[in-house]
Formats: structure tokens, C-alpha cells, sequence
């Protein structure tokens, strides 16, 4: 059985956004165990209309890097940071360093985890990000 997060508090509401209808379900499964409040987009439209409706709540976005639809996860992160500077922001990703060595021309200082990740490694991940200082983006 998970464990809930002492940290956690049902006031960190989390917008997850994946096309990939089996791992957004999976990983919202998972924060939701943890305590997070958890929206799920499919593509950057959806999470662009959803944020319309809950941006105030949002302290976090959790985004797949590529997407169909229009917009990448890097375009959809500086559409929602425009809005709210504040936003932190997590990319789940499959790709190459040589790729996220040109995520500089949309979000500044890039880290990054690849998928295939573990839940537990990404719930640190997170929890890292909504308790740190600054808006740094992680990958």
C-alpha cells in the first residue's frame, strides 16, 4: 500500500496533460494516492480550456513533451506561464539530449527525467518542484 505524502496538502492541485490515455490515468492514480488534487488534459487545447477553468488552483503542470493537436509541451508550459508566472512545471519525456538541449529557446533552466520513469521517482520529482523557490522547469 502507498504511503500518503506528509507534505501533501489537498491545496496543491496538479494539471496533468499526456495523450496517452493509460499513463495520464496511471500517474493521475498515483498523485491522487499521494494527496494531490489532480486535473487531466489530453493535448495542450484541452489543457489550455481546462486552465480556463481552474488556472487559479494550479501549482503545478505536468506535461508530456510531444503531443498531437497543435502545441508541444514546451509551448504549452510558456502559454500557461504567460498567464501565471509562478507556475511550476514538470515534462515527461522519451526524447534525446540533443532535443532538450533546444527546450532553451522556451522555458530556462531545463532538467530532465525520461520516460520510461518510476511513479515513486516521479512523485519526488514533483514534490521537489512544488517545494522549491523558484518556477525552474524540470524535464
Amino acid at each position: 500500500m502507498t504511503k500518503l505524502d506528509p507534505h501533501a496538502s489537498p491545496s496543491e492541485s496538479i494539471l496533468v496533460v499526456d495523450d496517452e490515455s493509460s499513463l495520464r490515468k496511471l500517474v493521475a492514480r498515483k498523485l491522487k494516492r499521494f494527496g494531490y488534487n489532480v486535473i487531466e488534459a489530453e493535448d495542450a487545447p484541452d489543457a489550455e480550456s481546462t486552465w480556463a477553468g481552474c488556472s487559479s488552483n494550479v501549482e503545478l503542470l505536468l506535461t508530456d513533451l510531444r503531443m498531437p493537436n497543435g502545441k508541444n509541451g514546451f509551448e504549452l508550459a510558456r502559454e500557461l506561464q504567460k498567464k501565471r508566472p509562478n507556475l511550476k512545471v514538470v515534462f515527461m519525456t522519451g526524447y534525446s539530449d540533443d532535443l532538450l538541449a533546444k527546450a532553451h529557446d522556451f522555458v530556462e533552466d531545463v532538467d530532465y527525467v525520461c520516460k520510461p520513469f518510476g511513479m515513486d521517482g516521479l512523485v519526488d520529482v514533483i514534490r521537489q518542484r512544488l517545494d522549491s523557490d523558484g518556477n525552474r522547469t524540470v524535464l
